[in-house]
């Protein structure tokens, strides 16, 4: 069956990776990336969104530092939680599956640019529902 769900991000690094190992021994890391889309009028977009790794990935980004950029390729997991007045508040991590970084060092952000595909552009027979 196809996978649907999945993303690929490029973007910053907020902090340096939170590293954790549960109960079981499985280790885990945590870390936020600020995503910035650009508009041709000059205008742009920040958003943050928090990035898991599991096991093998946590090796990977040994040295990984804020201001580094990264590009995570992953699933969507949505979560909720309970601020402290009760509120309740739905959000969305990705779960990395591949990760890469490059040190801050003077090392420009990569430019991602490719056209949105529409249903003009794909025959019937290529979309997957």
């Amino acid at each position: 069956m196809l996978n649907v769900n999945n993303c690929t991000m490029v973007g910053r690094v907020m902090f340096e990776p939170d590293r954790t190992t549960t109960s079981t021994g499985k280790n885990k890391a945590v870390f936020k990336m600020e995503i910035v889309e650009s508009f041709p009028n000059g205008g742009s977009f920040k958003q943050q969104i928090a990035v898991e790794l599991w096991t093998t990935l946590v090796t990977k980004i040994e040295g990984m530092k804020k201001d580094d950029t990264v590009c995570v390729v992953g699933r969507l997991q949505g979560r909720t939680w309970e601020d402290k007045q009760g509120m309740k508040h739905e959000t969305f991590d990705i779960v990395a599956r591949e990760v890469s970084y490059e040190p801050s060092g003077g090392v420009a952000a990569p430019k991602v640019t490719a056209k949105a595909a529409t249903y003009e552009d794909k025959p019937d027979s290529d979309v997957p529902f």
